[in-house]
């Protein structure tokens, strides 16, 4: 049998700003526009999973609308930006997704991985309790559910 990724990680969009060229982003100002542009912030951060190593660099990427976008500034602990100054129509509430597939694009844990310099079970385990988590297909009435915490 064939196997395909079948993990997601999606945000969405919650707030966008648009900069002019040479404007600092996130902590530090370690990212710095080079063109007048618009970001996009997503909710979700290095305690939901995100990896830190993926911001400021541009190591990291998330699809919108099936469109490539850059991770820029700092991924904090709850939030991370991305540059969509190349995609039209970009709105709040769009979906942002960070693992999955977006169109004819995909992004997969192993390209995460590769980017933040470590393995892909380091960022599939990595992913944090505040992310809701949705089972899809198995047998009718299968009870796959998430653990619960030990207490």
């Amino acid at each position: 049998a064939h196997l395909r990724p079948v993990l997601s990680l999606r945000a969405q969009v919650v707030f966008l700003k648009d900069l002019p060229a040479g404007a600092p982003v996130g902590y530090g100002g370690k990212w710095t526009s080079h063109r007048p542009t618009r970001l996009a912030t997503l909710p979700i951060g290095y305690n939901d999973g995100v990896p830190y190593r993926l911001g400021a660099q541009g190591r990291g990427s998330a699809l919108i609308r099936g469109t490539r976008c850059p991770i820029v500034g700092a991924v904090s602990m709850d939030y991370s930006t991305v540059d969509v100054g190349h995609v039209p129509g970009t709105e709040l509430g769009d979906v942002a997704t960070l693992i999955g597939r977006d169109g004819v694009e995909e992004i997969r844990a192993e390209e995460v991985a590769n980017a933040a310099g470590t393995i892909p079970y380091e960022v599939t385990c990595s992913l944090g309790a505040r992310v809701h988590r949705v089972f899809r297909g198995g047998e009718a009435g299968s009870s796959i559910r998430p653990r619960e915490p030990v207490a």
